[in-house]
């Protein structure tokens, strides 16, 4: 799922209300990201926490970046 919303560049141009609508409330955010945890691949379970980074430009408050740390 992670890979398609990158991919297909689904969540770019999106508000906050948006995201929140699509993916729910983020597990950890800030004034200008929403975090959610993902598991891409095994160690993302048993080592470390992975997470679906969504990047919103405080001007005008739209999704400008999406990515995976993992």
């Amino acid at each position: 799922m992670s890979a398609d919303l990158i991919n297909r560049r689904l969540l770019i141009g999106k508000s906050r209300v948006d995201v929140e609508s699509l993916l729910g409330k983020p597990d950890r955010q800030d004034a200008d990201t929403y975090d959610y945890k993902v598991i891409t691949v095994a160690r993302c379970r048993y080592v470390w926490e992975c997470r679906l980074g969504v990047i919103i430009d405080q001007k005008s408050g739209l999704v400008t970046f999406v990515a995976v740390n993992d």
